[in-house]
């Protein structure tokens, strides 16, 4: 800057110095997109509500008032001073402007406005200056060896200043203090203001005391000074481009009265500055055809001076050492391998100004890049080579492949590589060693690296992202429902009422134009729209309208405009409704704007309805909205701002409903792999250039990036100065060889290696990313062969523009890699596809996904329409009336088919999952229990298990809630389960996708923690035994010992008859154990269907035998009910004193416990767990250690109290006495064992 480093010093270059050139003569408005003409118009457009922070904005409480005043007529004797009387048109003191001038040369300076409160407040815009060319885009050029590059250009000569503004937008170029008027006495502002209106303020715009209310005193009013131009300050960025032809230029910028400096002018120099890099092709070089591209040869030399003074020095300042690295990086852009020189001086880190130790590796560093520096330029002269390359290496050895190519597809592929590189992470063992032997691996890029090693986290807030509403609302009275919406959470944009501004009027094509903007790109996502009323109002007196003539007799001055706003209103309600986005339209009922035949054709629309409510009876053309309780969800006579209010509800139900549907659509497609890069991996010939073998294993990562290496080191001894073009499959070795430098340290001995062969040998390398699926140097490298070449895409893509669409598809994951690839296989290169200058071309893809709204079969589906997909859905309505006609044609083939029929006609196949009768019985009245509850919440089947497409989620939380009330309610956990299984099979399809039901299911076990059955020991059983042989219960005592010792379940033995059981005595004692064939076991879909179990003890066999074997073979083993049985085994216990059991215990003994005692003894006694399972049949061992309960086993009889074990005992020691009386008894009742044998007792 100037000679002071403070602007508003007194030493700072004064008001003489300053220079004004411009006098606001250009009007760029004409010149301005659809985006940037109502911010250009309009700046509080463009709000974000927010204030800059303290610190952030101009103190102009500290403007020096004559100063102010002498700035004002400078501006007038340019014509760029506008004078506003009243309140200040500032919202905020903080955006009041504060001037002052900037060094430019000696005797010159310029005029910058501190504009950083208003900057803050605004959002940025993404303006067509942000794809303006910088000089290391430059670097893409390539010139022939016929030809050599010359710049030319032309500057506009101070064109902030000759940019006119309007009167909004000069409203906030507001200076500070308020200038009296009689300082402002014969400026041509000051006239214009006393012609526009009275010069003064009225008294109750001074009813508070502030900065924004000029106060009125004995010297007269106060006006505000008000910049008519763009301050060079301005966030608005402007720039003026050039065209391609300089005299067009020229002429253009003369026909629009835009001032240029002639002698600022290049026109064909060999020798000059674009960009901020500078071309060299001087004549003296032509000798050697060179032209080279890089910084300022002065800036390059001055840099290298201070950093040898710098390296000759033991400390510097951590100031000092990021200016110099920030200006190194800017010089090597331009030949990026000798970033490689700068590994030490990028780790030095800076925290509050201080001097710090200048390592002698960083001082070394300094020196090599200061004598590299004069190398720091690239030669746009180096010609492609006529093949393309492709390296790979394995852990065992490497290889390199070339192919010929087109010379046009080569520049293509050259350019379209990425020269820049990124975040080169080396892969982690476990991820190299993936890549070696999941041929599925797939690297993902820098982005995602980042993302996931926690680089990306930001450690501040960002501003809000540019022209992104969630709705906006336009006409007049507007406000309420954003305010509405804004209280759910949503971000709606400025009210863009007519009271608010002039530019607000929907007249206005450049609002028209914004909004339709918004839409296209998908950054509106709602759109609210009240146009006046006045002229279409039948109230109007003298009426020019009526219900019976909509239209007006006559159109001309204000009732044109209004006809005018109708029509506007009514093509961005038909835009919203193209682009997806929910639209409202409002009218009072005494409009007769819902009369017009526009209005009508919109209504006809799919998707459009008509809605009449609110005291007024307002009218509501609304579209993709989600009306909350039906179709007649509008009360006819609510209030108005109730009517408001619900309005906002549907639009933030049709939001979440539009957003969820976008989630759903958002597929990541971002990746490495490009379609054309595939294309020449897959279609070359390709040929063996070199194969060699490794010495010894190394990081794969540093093997890939050595091939690369040796690769260059061939080339460079065949020729020199060339562009090449190898293919890589590695995205960490493309990142770290494209960006020169790596924060690995494993890969810097191969980036210090590349880099001296490329500055040395002037190679410009670059690396398209190849995927190792079709990476032809792979087989190579395995001891293979290159892949053959397979059809490509047509040799139509690979020319011309074709080409050109085709070299800007971005990077993608592999799948939607082979996407694009076969759509362009199929597709004809003459076909719409990729075609930027198509119907909808523009549009952002967010707008051609669905609504959200609930879908509606009648209208047809998504994508149907009669010339493309008619012959289609014939094809598939005559495949489904194929196969309803042929239902029932297939007949028996023969006699053996003719009985199968037969046997089959009275068992028909049940749909879904078979279960048993009675659990399906069971689940049918748990399901009519969850109608029956559905019903009083105001649901019911059809609303949660509708046809068509199921909202899974919707579905989860009702069961979740309905488990969650059963368990409140104290019902039996099966009540939960069998719910949700039901649920599952009647509709097999959400089977798997009911885990958020069952996790209430599975939190329920958890708080009510299940208890295995109790093991019976072999004591018990033998009292049990002997107790009911005692009391003449001899099936009872029977059962009891089958199934303990055949570890049965207790009703495989109530449903077993006489013919099932296999006896020693019915084959004249030639076996000596048990078997009971069982009809129906429980596993007999799940294992064999034939299932039996065995019993070998003796003493077991002996019960068995005595209870069974005078039954006859119709007989049942227990002939009477299952509760019986329960009830004498309860019986059993009370007299054994085991009913209740001592603790740790916390179940009693029951049927079930026979299972898990036999199993228990089994296990201690044999010690074989598969004998164990075999008898118990269980399907796996995991089922089977459930009942093995060795420890509460042992530990059953030491748990009761000594009287009640010593009595079990006793009874368990009396079961051979009473077995051998009771068969001596046999003949007698049983009833009447008990006397016989209490008398022998």
């Amino acid at each position: 800057m100037g000679p002071n480093a403070d602007p508003y010093s007194q030493s700072f270059p004064g008001m003489q110095e300053l220079k004004l050139t411009g006098k606001g003569n250009f009007d760029p408005l004409p010149f301005l997109s659809d985006d940037l003409a109502l911010p250009f118009l309009e700046p509080d457009c463009i709000c974000h509500g927010a204030s800059a922070p303290p610190g952030e904005y101009p103190d102009v409480a500290r403007e020096d008032y004559s100063s102010s005043v002498d700035l004002a007529w400078l501006w007038d004797r340019q014509d760029l001073l506008r004078l506003h009387a009243g309140p200040a048109p500032v919202g905020d003191e903080k955006e009041f402007v504060r001037v002052f001038n900037c060094f430019k040369s000696p005797g010159v300076a310029r005029m910058i406005g501190d504009r950083r409160g208003r900057n803050y407040s605004e959002l940025p815009l993404r303006g067509p200056s942000s794809g303006l060319p910088t000089g290391v885009h430059l670097l893409g050029l390539i010139a022939k060896p016929s030809q050599y590059l010359a710049v030319s250009v032309t500057d506009r000569k101070d064109f902030y200043t000759q940019l006119r503004v309007g009167a909004r937008k000069a409203m906030k170029n507001c200076l500070y203090p308020p200038l009296r008027t009689a300082d402002l006495v014969g400026t041509q502002a000051l006239c214009k203001l006393l012609r526009e209106g009275p010069n003064r303020v009225r008294a109750r715009d001074c009813d508070r005391r502030s900065l924004l209310v000029p106060p009125v005193d004995a010297e007269g009013p106060r006006v505000f000074a008000l910049f008519e131009a763009i301050f060079q300050g301005d966030h608005s960025r402007v720039e003026v481009a050039t065209c391609k032809c300089l005299d067009s230029a020229r002429s253009a910028y003369a026909e629009s009265g835009l001032l240029g400096s002639t002698e600022k002018d290049l026109q064909e120099v060999c020798l000059g500055k674009v960009g901020g890099a500078e071309l060299d092709s001087s004549p003296w070089r032509d000798r050697s055809a060179l032209s080279l591209l890089g910084r300022r040869g002065p800036k390059r030399l001055s840099l290298a001076a201070v950093s040898l003074v710098l390296a000759a020095s033991p400390c510097t300042t951590d100031c000092l050492h990021l200016c110099l690295m920030g200006g190194w990086t800017s010089i090597l852009l331009y030949r990026r391998p000798l970033m490689a020189v700068l590994v030490k001086g990028a780790e030095v880190r800076s925290g509050s100004p201080n001097v710090i130790p200048l390592p002698r590796s960083v001082a070394d560093e300094l020196v090599v890049v200061s004598a590299l520096a004069p190398l720091a330029v690239s030669d746009l002269s180096a010609q492609l080579l006529p093949e393309v390359f492709a390296t790979d290496s394995s852990e065992d050895a490497a290889a390199s492949v070339q192919a010929p190519c087109d010379p046009d597809v080569l520049r293509a592929l050259w350019l379209s590589a990425d020269r820049r590189g990124g975040y080169s992470r080396m892969l982690s063992k476990a991820e190299a060693l993936l890549k070696s032997h999941d041929p599925d691996f797939e690297e993902l890029g820098d982005r995602f690296g980042n993302e996931a090693s926690g680089l990306a986290v930001r450690s501040h807030a960002e501003r809000p992202r540019s022209l992104r509403f969630h709705c906006l609302e336009v006409g007049v009275r507007v406000g309420a429902i954003s305010d509405d919406l804004r209280s759910l959470g949503w971000v709606p944009g400025p009210a863009l009422g007519f009271e608010a501004s002039p530019e607000y009027d929907l007249k206005s094509c450049h609002l028209v134009g914004w909004i339709s903007h918004l839409l296209e790109r998908g950054l509106l996502d709602s759109l609210v729209i009240r146009p006046p009323v006045s002229d279409f109002s039948v109230h109007r007196r003298p009426a020019t309208r009526t219900f019976a003539r909509p239209q007006g007799r006559e159109r001309e001055g204000e009732r044109a405009l209004d006809h005018r706003r109708a029509e506007s209103s009514l093509f961005l309600f038909r835009h919203a409704v193209l682009v997806g986005v929910p639209a409202v339209l409002l009218q009072p009922g005494s409009s007769v704007m819902p009369r017009l035949p526009a209005w009508r054709t919109t209504m006809s629309r799919d998707g459009v309805v008509q809605q009449v409510w609110g005291k007024r009876h307002w009218v509501a053309l609304l579209c993709n909205l989600a009306l909350s309780d039906g179709p007649n969800s509008f009360d006819p006579e609510c209030p108005e701002q109730a009517a408001y209010s619900h309005l906002a509800r549907c639009l933030d139900s049709s939001l979440r409903k539009r957003f969820a549907a976008l989630a759903c659509s958002d597929l990541c497609v971002e990746g490495l792999e490009t379609p054309l890069a595939n294309h020449i991996a897959l279609s070359s010939k390709w040929s063996v250039r070199d194969v060699w073998a490794w010495p010894r294993p190394v990081h794969i990562n540093i093997l890939e990036s050595s091939t690369v290496y040796r690769l260059l080191r061939s080339i460079a001894l065949e020729t020199i100065s060339a562009r090449i073009v190898s293919l890589l499959d590695s995205n960490v070795s493309r990142c770290a060889l494209s960006k020169g430098r790596s924060s690995a340290k494993g890969l810097f001995q191969v980036l210090w290696r590349t880099a001296a062969l490329e500055v040395g040998f002037g190679l410009y390398p670059a690396y398209p990313f190849c995927p190792t699926r079709w990476m032809p140097a792979d087989g190579p490298s395995r001891d293979g062969s290159p892949p053959l070449a397979v059809p490509g895409l047509d040799c139509a893509w690979t020319s011309g523009e074709r080409l050109i669409d085709l070299q800007r598809l971005p990077r993608l994951r592999r799948w939607a890699s082979n996407w694009v690839r076969l759509v362009l296989r199929l597709s004809s290169p003459a076909s719409p596809v990729l075609r930027h200058d198509r119907r909808f071309a523009s549009f952002a893809a967010r707008t051609f996904f669905g609504s959200g709204m609930d879908f509606d079969a009648t209208l047809g589906y998504p994508g149907e329409g009669p010339a493309l997909f008619s012959f289609r859905v014939f094809r598939v309505w005559v495949f489904i009336s194929f196969i309803l006609l042929s239902h029932g044609m297939l007949q028996p083939r023969n006699l053996a088919d003719r009985l199968r029929k037969t046997a089959r006609q009275d068992l028909p196949l049940p749909l879904g999952r078979p279960v048993e009768k009675h659990t399906q019985r069971v689940r049918d009245r748990l399901w009519d229990e969850f109608a029956a509850w559905l019903r009083g919440n105001g649901l019911d089947l059809e609303a949660v298990f509708g046809e068509g497409a199921i909202d899974i989620d919707f579905v989860n939380i009702v069961l979740g809630k309905y488990g969650r009330e059963l368990y409140q309610a104290g019902r039996p956990y099966s009540h939960c389960s069998e719910t949700i299984n039901a649920a599952s099979s009647l509709h097999p399809k959400i089977r798997r996708l009911l885990q958020p039901a069952w996790d209430v299911a599975f939190s329920w076990m958890r708080n009510e923690t299940h208890h295995h059955h109790v093991a019976m020991p072999w004591q018990v059983l033998l009292a049990m035994i002997s107790i009911a042989l005692y009391w003449g219960w001899p099936l009872f005592a029977g059962c009891m010992a089958l199934t303990w010792g055949g570890l049965a379940r207790a009703g495989e033995v109530f449903q077993a008859y006489r013919h099932c059981l296999f006896l020693p005595s019915d084959v004249r004692l030639t076996t000596q154990w048990v078997i009971l064939a069982i009809p129906e076991p429980k596993t007999r879909y799940k294992a064999a269907r034939h299932q039996s179990l065995k019993v070998d003890h003796p003493d077991l066999i002996e019960v068995i035998e005595f209870a069974f074997s005078g039954l006859s073979p119709g007989q049942k083993l227990w002939p009477m009910s299952d509760q019986s049985f329960r009830n004498r085994f309860q019986r059993i216990l009370a007299a054994l004193h085991l009913q209740s059991l001592p603790r740790p215990f916390t179940k009693t003994l029951d049927l079930g416990s026979m299972r898990a005692g036999g199993a228990t003894w089994l296990m201690m006694v044999s010690e074989d767990s598969e004998l164990v399972r075999r008898r118990g049949r269980w399907l796996t061992s995991k089922i089977m250690e459930i009942y093995i309960q060795e420890v509460s086993a042992l530990q059953f009889l030491p748990a009761l109290p000594k009287a009640d074990r010593d009595y079990l005992l006793d009874w368990a020691g009396m079961y051979s006495y009473i077995f051998a009386r009771v068969r001596s008894l046999k003949g007698t009742p049983p009833h009447m064992w008990q006397i016989f044998l209490g008398r022998g007792a």
